[in-house]
C-alpha cells in the first residue's frame, strides 16, 4: 500500500485542497515536499498525524510533544488551531487519506481514512 492521495478541507492554508502521488517504482521510491516558508509544508504533515492517528498523532506534532492520550483539550486545541480560519462555522474542517495497493497488492482495495470535525456557531469543536 502507499498513500496515494491527501485532500484536506478547511485545513490552515487549504480550503478544497487535493494531492495525489504516483505509486512508487525503484527509480522513484519517495515523494519530496518543499515550498517556501508559510507555504504549508507543516500544515500537511500535521494532517498526516492526526488523520492516521486522531489525538494520538500529536505526540509527533510540533509544540504538542508533551501531549498525554488522556488530554482531550490539547486535541480540541490543536484542531481549532489547525482550522481554515476563513472557514464558515457550519462547514466541517475534514483530512481524507487514500492508500492504494501496489502492483503486487492486486487484489487488495483501496483503504480511505477519513476523520472530519464540527464546530459550533462560536468557532469551537463540538
Amino acid at each position: 500500500m502507499y498513500l496515494s492521495k491527501i485532500h484536506l478541507t478547511n485545513w490552515r492554508s487549504y480550503g478544497d485542497a487535493q494531492f495525489c502521488f504516483e505509486k512508487p517504482s525503484g527509480r522513484r521510491p519517495l515523494v519530496l515536499i518543499g515550498a517556501k516558508n508559510g507555504h504549508g509544508k507543516t500544515s500537511l504533515l500535521f494532517s498526516l498525524y492526526v488523520g492516521l492517528f486522531g489525538r494520538f498523532g500529536l505526540r509527533h506534532a510540533e509544540g504538542f510533544a508533551r501531549f498525554e492520550s488522556g488530554d482531550n483539550l490539547r486535541y480540541r486545541e490543536a484542531i481549532w488551531r489547525f482550522r481554515r480560519s476563513t472557514a464558515l462555522s457550519d462547514e466541517p474542517t475534514s483530512v481524507e487519506l487514500v492508500f492504494s495497493p501496489t502492483a503486487k497488492e492486486t487484489s487488495t482495495p483501496e483503504i480511505r481514512i477519513i476523520r472530519r470535525w464540527f464546530f459550533t456557531h462560536t468557532g469551537s469543536p463540538q
